[in-house]
């Protein structure tokens, strides 16, 4: 009995080993795509931030969402379209960039301390549960 549950680590082991590597080498392909061709790149980008600032508008008009969370969302994307006015290059003394900096620590410290699981941890989380064995004795 316990060699299969060693085998069904070292299998999860070396199945998450791969998966690392192929979205490693899928993220840098598409690094690649984005620096070929930047003109399409921005292009998409400015599409992205449209259809972001919509759905925050939608959710603001028939969701009845809060609209001071609205607002700080609808003013990261008008700093995101600061961004994009050079890019492929970064402006590190910019204040679009030390505002979108602040927007990430912010984020973190309104948001990412509250205690409850949420974003990518809840993903996480489920994932645990569903795939990852139960150390549960066997009779």
């Amino acid at each position: 009995m316990w060699f299969i549950y060693v085998l069904s680590w070292l299998s999860l082991l070396i199945q998450v080993a791969f998966v690392t590597l192929a979205i490693a080498a899928g993220l840098y392909y598409l690094a690649e795509l984005i620096e070929e061709y930047t003109v399409v790149t921005r292009r998409i980008i400015k599409y992205m931030i449209w259809f972001s600032s919509a759905v925050l508008v939608g959710l603001y008009l028939f969701e009845h969402f809060p609209g001071f969370m609205v607002g700080v969302g609808l003013f990261t994307n008008l700093v995101y379209f600061g961004l994009l006015q050079t890019f492929p290059f970064i402006v590190l003394t910019s204040s679009n960039f030390i505002l979108s900096c602040d927007d990430v620590v912010s984020n973190y410290f309104t948001k990412g301390k509250r205690g409850k699981r949420s974003g990518i941890l809840l993903i996480f989380s489920f994932i645990k549960e569903a795939i990852l064995p139960s150390r549960q004795k066997i009779y």
